[in-house]
């Protein structure tokens, strides 16, 4: 699992389209914006899939980790590959 972790002042989002595998959501929940929050990328890598309880248990760790360190109570996580 690959993560790429930035506090930031503000993040804003939108989803501009669904993928396969994206379950249906409330036309509210498509943009947003978050203030004062850690964002977490998050990849998953195909060799993830051979321990995925362990690789998702180490990237919940590191990010609670990160989001203490920067005093950080609102954590975005944004998949991406």
């Amino acid at each position: 699992m690959q993560l790429l972790l930035i506090h930031s002042d503000f993040i804003e989002f939108e989803a501009k389209r669904a993928t396969k595998l994206a379950e249906e959501i409330d036309e509210s929940a498509k943009r947003g914006r978050l203030e004062e929050a850690l964002c977490a990328f998050i990849a998953v890598e195909k060799f993830d899939e051979d321990d995925s309880d362990a690789v998702i248990a180490e990237g919940a760790k590191q990010i609670a980790e990160v989001a203490g360190q920067v005093n950080s109570r609102r954590i975005m996580l944004y998949p991406y590959a």
